[in-house]
C-alpha cells in the first residue's frame, strides 16, 4: 500500500536518512507508552541491552500525563543527561504544554492522527497562559515533523493503542535495534494472549518498521560510535526498581510479603504474587511474614514501629527479624510527603520516645539501614537485607527512593564494576554462606528451614552470635578524587546526576568530588575522615516541593555532623559544620547533570550562594 493513502497531510522522504554515529543519545515520548499490554519502552530498552548498550529509561509524570525519557550509551548511565535530541508525541495535550520548552532545531516527531489537535490552544497546565507567544515561537523553531502512526494502526484497529507498537518498529529502524531480537520480545510478551493478538501486535510492529524509510528522516546507530566496546549481555536484560526488588526477595528465598496499603507498596506486593510469591496481611502488628513492604506517609518518624508492634518499639528489634523495604521520596499529585527520611528512627531528628527506645535496647538492637542508588542496587543490597536479617538476627531497612521503582536499567550479568555489592560495604567474612530464608511461622518453609531457624534464634539468644555487623563496616568510596575543593553528599536516585556531573567538572580542572551514602547504620567506617579531606561539603536533594527537599537535608547535614562525635572527635564536629551547606533542586523533572555543575561553579563565583546551612 502507498504510504500516501495513508495520510495525505504526512510527506514522504524523498531520499533516504542519513546514518548519525552516537555514543550517547537520548530521546522522549510525550505519552503513555503501554499498547495493550506491551511497554513499548520497557521492549525497546531490552532489545538495546541484548545489543550491548547501557540504557536508563524513567517515567516521570508530566503536569499529570505521563512521559518517559530513554537513554542509550556504550558507558553505564544513571540519569537521562541534560537534554534530548528527539522527542515523539503520543499526546496532544502534552506537547502543547510542552512546546514552549522545546529547543530551537529540536526534532520533533507526531503523530498525525492527533496533529490538528497538537496545533490547537492549550487548555490547562503551567504554560498555557504563561507565554503562549514564546511557546508558538519555539514550536516553529523545532523541526516538527508528523508520522502516519494511527493511520497506519487503523488497518488493525482491534489491538487497542496499536499506534504505539507502529511507533516501536519506527523507533527499531531509526537506532537500527535488530528487529527480529525485537519480535521475539513482543513474542514472550503476549504468549499468554493467544496467537491472534501476538499476530496483530507483531503485524502493527512489522508496519511501523517497513514504513519507517519513507516517514522518519534521520538514524542513530550506537553500534557504529567511537566508544570503548562493552560486552553484551546476552544473559541479562532489563529490570526496574519493582522488579528487582521482588526478584531479589524470591531468589534469596522469601516465598511471603506483606505490604500496606499505599498504592505504592501495594504495587510491589502485586507483583511479587504475580511471580509466584505470596501476600499476607498480618493479623496484628508484629505478625505475619518477615519481608515487609511499607510507605513512609506520616510526618512522625515514630511511624516506622507501627508494623513492627510492642515488642520492637520496646526492645529495637523484633524476635523475628524482618526486612522492610521502605519507600521514601513519594512523587506526584495527592502523593503524601515526609521529609524526615534520613532519620528513620528520630535518632537526633526529635522524636523522644523512640530515642529512648533505642536507648534502653542498645546500639546493637538497631535496625541496619541500606540505602540502594540504582536500580541493580535495589536487587544486590535487598539480597543483602535478607542475608543480614538471617545472620545477625536484627531488622533490615532497605531505604529505596521512589524515583528508582519507574526507572527501567539494562543489567547485564555478574557483579557491575559501577555498583557496590555487599563485601563492598560490609568486607569479607562479614556474611557467611547465603542459606535460604527461613522465615517465619506460617510462611511455609520445608522443615530444615525451620529447624535452621530454631537454632539461630537458640544461638541468638544464649548471646552465641558472631561479632557485631558495625565491626565489618567498610570506609565510604567517593567517586572521583579522594580530597579536593568540593564533595556533593547524595542519597538514592541524584547518584546518577551527580556522578556525571563529577566527570563533567574535572574535566574542567575542579577538584570536585561525590559521595553517596549506602548505608545510615551503621555509617560507613572513617566517615569524619572522608570528610575531612575537602574544604567543602554540599549536600545535595531534590524534591517537587522545596520544603520536603529542606527537611531532609537538614537530617542528611546533621548525620554528616554527627560524624565526628561517631568517631570520638568532639571538636571536628564544629570544624566540620563551618564547611557544610546544602542545596535543594526543585523541579518535577529528572535532575539533570547540568544543574548540578551550574551549582558547583557558582559556589566561589560573584553571584549569589544558593546553598544554606541547617543549624
Amino acid at each position: 500500500m502507498a504510504a500516501y493513502r495513508l495520510d495525505r497531510d504526512a510527506q514522504r522522504q524523498a531520499t533516504g536518512p542519513a546514518v548519525r554515529a552516537v555514543a550517547d543519545h537520548a530521546f522522549e515520548i510525550l505519552g503513555g507508552t503501554a499498547a495493550d499490554g506491551v511497554d513499548i519502552a520497557a521492549t525497546f530498552a531490552a532489545a538495546s541491552v541484548r545489543m550491548g548498550d547501557s540504557v536508563w529509561v524513567a517515567y516521570v509524570a508530566v503536569d499529570g500525563r505521563p512521559a518517559c525519557r530513554v537513554r542509550l550509551s556504550k558507558a553505564p548511565v544513571y540519569s537521562g543527561g541534560d537534554g534530548v535530541d528527539v522527542t515523539f508525541v503520543l499526546d496532544a495535550e502534552l506537547f502543547r504544554r510542552r512546546r514552549a520548552t522545546l529547543a530551537a532545531g529540536q526534532r520533533v516527531y507526531v503523530d498525525s492522527g492527533i496533529l490538528a489537535q497538537c496545533k490547537a490552544p492549550t487548555s490547562a497546565g503551567p504554560n498555557a497562559g504563561a507565554a503562549p507567544n514564546a511557546g508558538a515561537a519555539a514550536a516553529r523553531h523545532a523541526d516538527v515533523r508528523p508520522l502516519p502512526l494511527s493511520p497506519l494502526a487503523a488497518h488493525l484497529p482491534s489491538y487497542a493503542g496499536g499506534e504505539r507498537l507502529v511507533a516501536l518498529g519506527m523507533l527499531t529502524w531509526m537506532y537500527g535495534r535488530d528487529p527480529d531480537i525485537m519480535r521475539r520480545l513482543l513474542e514472550n510478551e503476549l504468549a499468554g494472549r493467544g496467537g491472534r493478538v501476538v499476530s496483530a501486535a507483531l503485524r502493527l510492529f512489522e508496519l511501523g518498521w517497513r514504513e519507517a524509510p519513507r516517514w522518519v528522516d534521520c538514524r542513530f546507530d550506537t553500534a557504529a560510535a567511537d566508544a570503548p566496546p562493552v560486552p553484551s549481555p546476552a544473559a541479562g536484560g532489563v529490570m526496574d526498581g519493582r522488579g528487582a526488588i521482588v526478584s531479589a526477595a524470591l531468589f534469596a528465598g522469601v516465598n511471603a510479603c506483606s505490604a500496606t496499603d499505599h498504592p505504592l507498596a501495594q504495587s510491589v506486593a502485586q507483583l511479587f504474587a504475580e511471580h509466584g510469591g505470596r501476600v499476607a496481611e498480618p493479623e496484628s502488628p508484629g505478625t505475619g511474614p518477615g519481608f515487609l513492604v511499607d510507605v513512609v506517609e506520616g510526618r512522625d518518624p515514630a511511624d516506622f514501629d507501627r508494623h513492627l508492634g510492642p515488642s520492637a518499639a520496646a526492645e529495637g528489634f523484633s524476635s523475628r527479624p524482618r526486612v522492610i523495604v521502605r519507600l521514601t521520596r513519594i512523587r506526584g499529585d495527592g502523593e503524601p510527603r515526609l521529609p524526615a527520611w534520613f532519620d528513620p528512627l528520630g535518632i537526633g531528628g526529635g522524636c523522644p520516645a523512640v530515642k529512648a527506645a533505642v536507648g534502653r535496647a542498645g546500639r546493637g538492637a538497631e535496625p541496619a539501614v541500606l540505602v540502594p542508588t540504582t536500580v541493580d542496587e535495589c536487587f544486590a543490597y535487598t539480597r543483602t537485607a535478607v542475608r543480614i536479617a538471617g545472620q545477625y538476627r536484627r531488622d533490615v531497612i532497605v531505604l529505596v527512593d521512589a524515583l528508582l521503582l519507574d526507572t527501567v536499567q539494562g543489567l547485564a550479568p555478574g557483579p557491575h564494576p559501577h555498583s557496590l555489592d555487599d563485601q563492598a560495604l560490609f568486607g569479607p567474612g562479614a556474611l557467611l554462606e547465603a542459606q535460604p530464608w527461613a522465615g517465619v511461622a506460617g510462611d511455609g518453609g520445608d522443615p530444615q528451614a525451620a529447624a535452621r531457624a530454631a537454632a539461630e534464634d537458640l544461638l541468638h539468644r544464649l548471646q552465641l552470635a558472631e561479632a557485631p555487623l558495625e565491626t565489618f563496616v567498610e570506609p565510604c568510596t567517593v567517586f572521583g578524587g579522594d580530597e579536593g575543593d568540593v564533595l556533593l553528599v547524595g542519597w538514592g536516585a541524584t547518584r546518577g546526576p551527580v556522578e556525571e556531573a563529577v566527570l563533567r567538572l574535572r574535566a574542567r580542572g575542579k577538584a570536585v568530588s561525590a559521595l553517596h551514602l549506602r548505608t545510615l547504620r551503621p555509617l560507613p567506617a572513617r566517615l569524619a575522615e572522608t570528610l575531612s579531606r575537602f574544604r567543602r561539603i554540599v549536600a545535595v536533594d531534590v524534591a517537587e516541593d522545596g520544603r520536603e527537599a529542606a527537611a531532609r537535608l537538614r537530617h542528611l547535614t546533621a548525620l554528616l555532623r554527627a560524624a565526628p562525635a561517631a568517631a570520638g572527635g568532639e571538636g571536628g564536629a564544629s570544624r566540620l559544620a563551618r564547611r557544610l551547606t546544602a542545596h535543594a533542586f526543585c523541579c518535577n523533572r529528572p535532575l539533570r547533570p547540568g544543574a548540578v555543575v551550574e551549582l558547583v561553579l557558582g559556589l566561589d563565583g560573584p553571584g549569589p550562594d544558593r546553598t544554606r546551612t541547617f543549624r
